[in-house]
């Protein structure tokens, strides 16, 4: 693969993990969209990907960084999904390959 520009390489780097051809964010989608999605691309990584706090906050100097409080919430489809995967495991399938798909019910 040959050397891409500093605008290729965004590109791919937004394009890649979404599974879209670079071909077609190139010639398909407008300037006005390619710079959107490059721009929010931009944004995401500037965020703590853990967290999602600003990375120059909070990886700042420990002197430096401002305080954080906690709110704990539930994701009950998470929740679901952990206890059947927990459930498999004991019950001694580890189900290589196998995936995890959370639907709602109701």
């Amino acid at each position: 693969m040959g050397e891409r520009s500093p605008f290729e390489r965004a590109a791919l780097n937004y394009c890649a993990p979404r599974g879209i051809r670079l071909s077609e964010f190139l010639d398909l989608w407008s300037e006005s969209d390619q710079a959107a999605a490059l721009e929010w691309q931009t944004e995401q990584d500037l965020k703590c990907s853990g967290c999602g706090q600003p990375v120059t906050e909070c990886m700042a100097d420990e002197d430096d960084a401002p305080a954080y409080e906690v709110e704990i919430r539930r994701c009950h489809a998470c929740k679901a999904k952990g206890v059947e995967e927990s459930t498999m495991a004991r019950d001694g399938d580890p189900g290589p390959g196998l995936y995890t798909v959370v639907r709602k019910t109701s």
